[in-house]
């Protein structure tokens, strides 16, 4: 799967499964927590575990820093380098 794939799969999961809203568009760098789009922890979890049943994919533990996470962008290519 391409980048731009993912990214838009990202924020398909964060509007039908994670926030259940509708959003016209969400930026590709927005803080998906606090000053963001207001994600808590498990909401976050969430996000992760969709992201991993839909590319049906196992992505080990130390990668979900959210530090490091916090944007559809970050989360894409992480993703992206992931699954090389």
């Amino acid at each position: 799967m391409e980048y731009e794939q993912i990214k838009t799969m990202i924020k398909e999961i964060l509007c039908k499964k994670v926030l259940r809203i509708s959003i016209p568009e969400i930026s590709d760098d927005c803080l998906l927590g606090e000053g963001g789009l207001g994600l808590d922890s498990l909401n976050f979890l969430k996000l992760l575990a969709e992201i991993e049943k839909e590319l049906n994919i196992s992505i080990e533990d130390e990668y979900w820093d959210y530090n490091k996470m916090n944007t559809v962008n970050k989360i894409s290519m992480n993703i992206s380098a992931y699954m090389l």
